[in-house]
């Protein structure tokens, strides 16, 4: 465990650095306030997240494989968001537009080549110390702020833990460094969290990370495959070595149920192990969400269960994630319990998870800046920009094929998926869940439209993070950006 700046340090450590007007008027709104009616407990925001886990492997989602009675408990008082999406296909990128309301191209926290940062084993730049985050934003505000992340691509180092005054990013020894925190740990030091606030209003972040390979649960939560192991191919050749021979060969991809029989066992074995793992996550995040019903305010408490990125299981022959931009590496569970809340909601709109940023400033009534949209009414969708970027890892194992950044837009069901080396990807995800038919030639007028949408958005969302080169900005946006304190 590491403690944190006390929150008097923080607050002047922002106001140095450029603290948002915005955060000001806050600050002086409230007082004001103070003058003018009875203070009230702010609300507590948990915010928790699921690594790696699929919504369409989680039983509020309809998956009958599904072995989740917490998360099912949950959901009967949640908002269910059917079509949520993080902003990138790996867990850095992803938390860190969470935690900022900023897509991965503006906070700058992705996997490069050339990152200075090399803990996670490939090249990474971190989130700048330049950025503000809910936690500084909420501690600044008065709350305690404390956090438990059970992945290695959380740790500290890489810039998540600003704002935090309670940062548990332990992960002692080889296998931990690599595998994470068990969920039982997990939720006890969240616990232990809890317990030191008491009383007083928080904000916790809990990642949980044990629906990432190898799928490997505890004794006692291991389920059978659905279909009986068969050997490999005569050669011995893996599954996944066999994937990247046909991405690279460019074998137009297919459905999974079409793949050799042999292929398919191994990848139900796989995933009896991910639903394992899953059924194991939802037991010890019961006790949390147990923890939480027992508080005095928890009728006042917002919780947030979401994801960083999906998992593939042989779609577009690929076996992980982090790589491309398809719907089984960047959907993801979204579920809002709100104050007040009786009855199970279900939203059909794509939305997308860090739009949390904008919503949980809002219920803390704190004021927010206008681009940092909360979660939409119900009815109303978002525009859903996404952005992976080349990882050196994933060149090296998988060769040529990889060496390439993605970017994405989703229009309702219009998906443009656009590859830094040239070809695009077009599909309609409504006629086309698997996106296996490729409507950049039949639908050019689509395509054209959103390839100028998507430039648009780039243009309005440069990149903010303090690095040469990076920042070509007109002087009326430089000085706007400085003012919020996103730059300095």
């Amino acid at each position: 465990m590491r403690t944190k700046r006390s929150a008097e340090t923080r607050k002047e450590c922002a106001a140095a650095r450029g603290c948002p007007l915005w955060l000001g008027l806050v600050f002086l709104l409230a007082a004001l306030g103070l003058a003018c009616q009875e203070p009230r407990q702010p609300p507590n925001f948990i915010l928790i997240t699921l690594d790696t886990t699929r919504p369409d492997h989680l039983g509020p989602y309809g998956y009958a494989g599904a072995d989740t009675p917490n998360l099912d408990r949950f959901a009967q008082r949640a908002q269910v968001y059917e079509r949520a999406y993080a902003t990138s296909s790996w867990t850095l990128a992803s938390h860190a537009s969470i935690l900022t309301g900023l897509l991965p191209r503006q906070h700058g926290a992705q996997s490069m080549p050339t990152g200075a940062n090399r803990s996670l084993g490939y090249g990474v730049r971190p989130l700048a110390d330049s950025f503000l985050t809910l936690a500084e934003i909420l501690s600044a505000a008065g709350y305690r702020t404390g956090a438990v992340v059970a992945g290695p691509a959380l740790r500290g180092e890489l810039g998540t833990a600003q704002g935090f005054e309670i940062y548990h990013d332990e992960l002692d020894g080889n296998d931990r460094r690599f595998h994470g925190k068990r969920a039982e740990e997990t939720t006890d030091l969240a616990l232990e969290i809890i317990r030191q606030f008491g009383a007083e209003p928080f904000f916790l972040f809990v990642n949980y990370f044990d629906a990432h390979a190898p799928y490997a649960p505890p004794e006692g939560f291991s389920k059978p495959p659905a279909a009986s192991p068969e050997r490999e191919d005569e050669n011995g050749t893996p599954v996944v070595v066999r994937f990247i021979e046909r991405l690279s060969a460019g074998t137009p991809a297919r459905p999974v149920g079409e793949l050799p029989p042999d292929e398919r066992a191994q990848l139900e074995t796989a995933l009896a192990g991910y639903d394992a793992e899953i059924t194991y996550l939802d037991h010890h995040l019961g006790r949390l969400l147990d923890a939480i019903d027992r508080l005095p305010a928890a009728e006042e408490s917002w919780i947030f269960v979401t994801g960083d990125h999906g998992e593939s299981f042989g779609e577009h022959y690929f076996l992980s994630h982090g790589a491309h931009l398809y719907e089984d590496n960047v959907r993801v569970p979204l579920l809002v319990r709100a104050p007040g809340s009786r009855a199970l909601v279900r939203l059909d709109k794509p939305v997308q998870n860090h739009a949390l940023f904008g919503t949980i400033l809002q219920a803390a009534g704190l004021a927010r800046p206008d681009w940092a949209e909360p979660l939409p009414a119900e009815g109303e969708g978002m525009e859903v920009v996404l952005e992976v970027h080349r990882s050196d890892s994933n060149i090296k194992i998988g060769g040529e094929f990889f060496d390439r950044d993605l970017f994405a837009l989703i229009d309702d069901s219009a998906k443009l998926i656009r590859s830094s080396r040239g070809p695009t990807e077009l599909f309609d995800l409504e006629a086309d869940p698997e996106e296996l038919d490729n409507l950049k030639t039949s639908r050019p007028d689509l395509r054209v439209l959103l390839e100028a949408r998507l430039d648009e958005l780039h243009g309005e969302r440069p990149p903010l993070y303090p690095e040469p080169g990076n920042l070509e900005l007109r002087k009326e946006t430089e000085d706007s950006l400085r003012a919020m304190g996103y730059i300095e």
